[in-house]
């Protein structure tokens, strides 16, 4: 939950002409809807210890489960190069803090590539860390989930309350009036535009829920989640938009758009230390969020299609 992509998705609510008395509600009731899948999903990996793709076969039969399957795989990659390149970024503030002289490193690529040398030499290194991390097996990697437990929420905390100080109080995303962008929906359309945004986030989660809870020893485990979810979802989104606002005040120019990409955020902080721990806890998050939610479950996904007619020659790892 604490993690880029919850930036990325209260903004698009946002962007919609809501500020953040009106966003909050909408995160919070479709943080409540998916909580709900997600619960009765990951129940059902708890009581009879079985993978979403084993979910699927019982559904939509052997051959019916392909399509799923390759759904639910397409979207991971999705999320995985997504999130790649966004946490390469992270990891250049965490070097730029570290050397600030790494800002000034050539550049050989076009404009039209879209990422510089420097963001391909840090997309790489990451990659390269969660690769690394993806091939140990789920029951080891609990000492990574303790750490990013203990580091990435007062995180979100300690920006939480800076840019609210900053910003005596949050500035205008948060206390300003809605200014609907479209003119072809009412606030009512608006928000239901907004809702199906943040379901969205969790839905290609919730229908591979099964995959975390077949690990569960307690049939009855979970059903925490259920309150969890809305909750800690609903107060963890505060932070971006906080964050987005205490930028525009403070670094904005006339004319520029709001900037919602954390790292171009983390890089007009003055402070070398704030940035390198800014960053690497956001990359945290995100090297958690991918080992458990992305690349793991994509392999576990695509394995469950040649698994049988390739035992010999294709695996998980």
């Amino acid at each position: 939950m604490l993690a880029p992509p919850l930036a990325s998705t209260v903004s698009a609510v946002i962007s919609l002409g809501f500020t953040a008395r009106q966003t909050i509600p909408i995160v919070f009731f479709g943080f409540l809807i998916c909580s709900v899948v997600i619960t009765l999903t990951g129940r059902m990996g708890a009581t009879y210890n079985i993978p979403y793709p084993v979910i699927v076969r019982s559904i939509f039969g052997m051959y019916g489960s392909y399509p799923m399957i390759c759904i639910r795989a397409f979207v991971a990659m999705m999320w995985t190069a997504i999130l790649c390149v966004q946490a390469g970024d992270f990891l250049g503030c965490c070097i730029e803090a570290i050397w600030p002289s790494f800002k000034n490193f050539p550049n050989h690529l076009p404009e039209g590539a879209n990422i510089t040398s420097s963001g391909l030499l840090t997309f790489f290194l990451y990659w390269m860390c969660q690769t690394a991390l993806a091939l140990m097996p789920m029951k080891k990697l609990r000492i990574l989930f303790f750490v990013k437990a203990i580091v990435v929420p007062p995180t979100f905390l300690a920006l939480f309350i800076w840019a609210a100080v900053v910003t005596k109080g949050g500035g205008p995303l948060v206390t300003g009036p809605v200014k609907l962008t479209n003119p072809y929906m009412n606030t009512a359309y608006s928000a239901l535009t907004g809702l199906n945004v943040i379901i969205g986030l969790f839905s290609s989660l919730a229908v591979n829920m099964p995959d975390f809870g077949r690990f569960s020893r307690d049939q009855f485990a979970g059903y925490h989640q259920f309150f969890a979810l809305p909750v800690i979802g609903t107060l963890g989104s505060l932070t971006p938009i906080f964050v987005t606002s205490a930028h525009s005040y403070l670094w904005r120019l006339p004319g520029e758009p709001v900037q919602w990409y954390m790292p171009a955020v983390i890089r007009m902080f003055d402070s070398r230390a704030a940035k390198f721990f800014t960053a690497f806890s956001f990359m945290l998050a995100t090297i958690g969020n991918q080992v458990a939610a992305g690349t793991s479950r994509k392999d576990n996904i695509v394995g469950a299609i040649f698994i049988d007619n390739q035992r010999r020659y294709l695996s998980i790892q």
